[in-house]
């Protein structure tokens, strides 16, 4: 689990922190606090922090405003806080409003009465107690798709006591990024590892948007994902709208390539392992068949399925 900007503005004793732009990307993950302390960002984040431009150590008029949020586009930081008051930033600029707002880069106004030691201890604090949540979470899932459990109540009520109701029936999507050694073939490392992370966080970022009841497991360009399929109408669905981001997708994503498998649909609780080694088949053929565009479900595999049961492949 993660810590979003909407959760940070929604912590208790930071109700005096105000939305002043970018609230299309309050999904944004907030990986850290960093307080800017230099004339710029840039040498100074990795991407996904929560920067504080407070002007104390450093003049902030609008030309530095403004290089400070094109830095913080460019390293993809979760957001900016600017603190206003008498002293040093007075107001925000309406022109870095309306390019903060352009640009899509919440910008939030914090007051300089609302001490700074406040803030970061309640963000570190939630930071950890997400992550804890998190793991958590994660581990619940992983045992469920792997069968590795005694007692499956005991299972499903951990779940429910961590916040998440797998009652139901459902899909397991599993996806996975190739072609990265092209790109090293063709750049430099350290630019390649950079802009993998980018398209890492994009893709974590979309897959969160479909699956918001649960969290994504994923390392090293793979992901798995439970989606609700009730019936067959339900997974048609689920596999129209991967096909429709995929295509294009892909082609913007050129060297590397996305693939996708899905499982079939109606798979309660105690069948999810089933449905794991569905989708890792479904992905296979995914991989290995061009003419499937990248996709495959389950239930399109034919006579692979039998093919897949044979245990002596020799």
């Amino acid at each position: 689990m993660s810590l979003t900007l909407a959760d940070v503005l929604a912590l208790p004793g930071l109700e005096s922190m105000r939305l002043r732009a970018g609230e299309a990307s309050l999904d944004n993950r907030v990986r850290w606090p960093y307080v800017a302390e230099n004339s710029g960002i840039a040498e100074w984040v990795l991407g996904g922090e929560l920067v504080f431009v407070t002007g104390i150590n450093h003049p902030r008029d609008e030309a530095n405003l403004l290089q400070l949020l094109d830095e913080a586009c460019q390293r993809q930081v979760a957001g900016l806080v600017i603190l206003t008051g008498p002293a040093y930033i007075q107001a925000i600029p309406q022109r870095l409003l309306d390019a903060a707002e352009a640009a899509g880069m919440p910008l939030i106004e914090q007051p300089y009465s609302l001490k700074m030691v406040l803030v970061t201890q309640a963000i570190g604090s939630a930071l950890i107690q997400s992550e804890q949540l998190g793991r958590s979470r994660h581990d619940v899932l992983e045992r469920l798709l792997t069968g590795d459990y005694q007692s499956l109540d005991l299972l499903l009520h951990r779940a429910v006591q961590l916040g998440m109701s797998l009652a139901g029936h459902w899909q397991i999507v599993q996806l996975q990024l190739e072609g990265s050694e092209l790109l090293f073939a063709q750049d430099d490392a350290t630019r390649v590892e950079a802009q993998l992370a980018r398209q890492h966080d994009a893709i974590s970022r979309r897959l969160r948007q479909l699956s918001t009841a649960l969290p994504i497991l994923g390392r090293a360009g793979q992901w798995t994902l439970l989606l609700p399929a009730p019936d067959a109408g339900a997974a048609s669905a689920n596999r129209q709208q991967l096909a429709q981001w995929l295509k294009p997708l892909n082609l913007r994503l050129a060297p590397l390539k996305l693939f996708i498998g899905l499982s079939a649909a109606r798979h309660p609780a105690e069948r999810l392992a089933q449905a794991q080694d569905e989708a890792r088949q479904a992905l296979a053929a995914a991989r290995r068949f061009s003419e499937r565009a990248g996709l495959c479900v389950y239930d399109e595999l034919g006579v692979l399925k039998l093919l897949s049961g044979v245990r002596d492949r020799a």
